[in-house]
């Protein structure tokens, strides 16, 4: 839990302490100067997520990865401290950029270890605890980092630095652990298989928190360490590289997903790049460090909120009428924002804060399983990968263009009321944008999007039984579905048999995303 902490830490510092760095660097430090460390954070992660997972499962390796990816966080930070120690604003650039390098990669890298040692019933809640002690570290920098910075801007910046040391030290260990426990459970294997061969009964092998494995069977460690891809299930794919191919079959309602999130989540994570200085200036004009402790409220409540509405949408189905109702919470919070800034009202931003983590947290439970329908499963990690490259490349642009906007407008109301506008924008576009998905479901993919819970079960399994009856060349009507083992009954008349064909389990990127994890990668 500890690999992503220091990473979610120093990302926000630059927002959250924009006032102490404004002072500390002078008059010439601008806005756009300050949103300038988000989008060169967002640049190189405009492509790196087409080939992290490759890198962590054909070059790197998991181990060298996660020290790689989270030494790269560290260094990235620990050269942005120095800039901030010379007050020399392109070291800072610079040390950002290297951040950017590891930051994303990292979370790639720790989804997939966590995959391999809770692959099971308890992977869902493995990934809950690894979501919300990320975002712990990235609300308690909101509400911690501006009191350091009070005192002193370098204290603040060199003690999330620290945070991202600790990560560091937990990473080298976590590679030692997982050499120790994969290694045992080679062993392990070897000789299950070797009793196995002789003819005798082979003890059961134990895989840690991740479930009992038969003897005999190749475990989730053992699979990985053997180069083969860890899968649930059969697949075409062995891992094989991107390819344009591979981008020309993606369905047009998968390009209208990826828009769709870019835009949705401008209006949260690039809100809050800017939205502590807004606060600052408009309405009541709450303090630097009052400001930015309100900024951490989102983050507190998506910790309960997104396990909680990916249930719902599990449970529900109809997820895209929950992105629609989420983008139209999204434009009331900003509107009440706009408002604010314009001194029509004067709306406490307690409250507007808790409706933007429960409007962002439904968004997210709900955007990003649904890919997993429309995509087939080799392509999972490319589709994916382009999803998140499209999210930054919004997250890279529009910072850019508010801090254009409000250098040009510095002194007056348009310096905050425009960028509300465009959040307002942006949300409204993924709003029509959703509307025009509703039709695509309906036309092209038979409406598996927008299906209820109980509706796409239904289509799971016809498709489970027509792929069994296919593979096994025997009429569909002959086989026999036992839903609470999810097994499928194929008789074999050739051998006077029945084969049990086990029935397929969740997609693995569909628990990632319901648990409001925004970067999944090829696994």
């Amino acid at each position: 839990m500890f690999l992503t902490f220091g990473s979610y830490w120093v990302f926000d510092t630059p927002g959250a302490i924009q006032k102490q760095l404004t002072e500390w660097f002078g008059p010439s430090y601008t806005d756009a100067d300050n949103l300038m460390l988000y989008s060169v954070y967002s640049l190189p992660n405009t492509v790196l997520p087409f080939f992290s997972g490759y890198l962590i499962d054909r070059v790197l390796g998991i181990r060298l990865g996660i020290v790689v990816f989270c030494g790269l966080v560290l260094v990235g930070e620990t050269i942005f401290c120095v800039g901030i120690m010379a007050k020399t604003y392109w070291v800072c650039v610079m040390g950002r950029f290297v951040f950017g390098l590891g930051g994303e990669s990292l979370t790639v890298a720790q989804n997939t270890i966590t995959v391999i040692w809770f692959q099971g019933p308890q992977l869902a809640l493995a990934f809950a605890s690894v979501v919300a002690f990320a975002r712990i570290g990235s609300s308690v920098n909101f509400a911690v980092t501006p009191t350091l910075a009070d005192s002193s801007v370098p204290l603040a910046v060199w003690f999330g630095c620290g945070m991202c040391l600790l990560s560091f030290a937990f990473a080298s260990s976590l590679a030692g652990l997982d050499w120790f426990g994969r290694e045992r459970i080679l062993r392990r294997d070897a000789a299950a298989a070797k009793a196995a061969t002789a003819g005798t009964e082979a003890p059961r092998a134990e895989a840690g928190e991740g479930g009992r494995i038969q003897a005999g069977e190749p475990s989730p460690a053992t699979a990985l360490l053997s180069g083969s891809k860890v899968v649930e299930e059969e697949s075409e794919d062995d891992g094989e590289t991107i390819s344009w191919a591979h981008i020309k079959a993606i369905p047009l309602p998968a390009w209208f997903i990826f828009i769709i999130c870019a835009f949705f989540y401008v209006g949260v994570l690039t809100f809050y790049t800017v939205g502590s200085k807004i606060m600052q200036e408009t309405g009541h004009k709450y303090s630097s460090t009052t400001a930015t402790l309100f900024l951490s409220i989102p983050n507190f409540v998506s910790i309960v909120a997104s396990p909680t509405f990916g249930r719902l949408v599990d449970k529900v189905g109809r997820a895209l009428f929950w992105i629609i109702l989420a983008s139209i919470m999204m434009i009331g919070v900003h509107i009440m924002f706009l408002l604010n800034a314009l001194e029509v009202v004067e709306i406490s931003p307690i409250p507007l804060m808790i409706w933007l983590g429960v409007s962002y947290s439904m968004g997210a439970a709900s955007l990003w399983p649904i890919l997993s329908l429309v995509v087939p499963d080799f392509m999972q990690g490319t589709a994916y990968g382009i999803m998140t490259a499209t999210q930054n490349c919004a997250l890279a642009f529009f910072p850019l263009l508010i801090g254009q906007l409000q250098d040009k407008y510095a002194g007056s109301k348009k310096q905050y009321t425009l960028p509300l506008m465009i959040f307002i924008g942006c949300e409204v576009m993924s709003l029509f944008l959703t509307f025009i998905l509703i039709g695509l479901d309906r036309k092209l993919t038979e409406g598996r999007l927008n299906m209820s819970a109980a509706e796409r079960d239904v289509l799971n399994e016809q498709n489970e039984i027509a792929a069994a009856a296919a593979a096994s060349k025997v009429d569909p009507t002959s086989l026999v579905v036992s839903p609470r083992s999810r097994t499928i009954r194929v008789p074999d008349p050739e051998h006077d048999t029945v084969r049990i064909v086990p029935m397929r389990k969740p997609i693995r990127a569909s628990y990632l995303a319901r648990l409001g994890i925004h970067r999944p990668m090829n696994m």
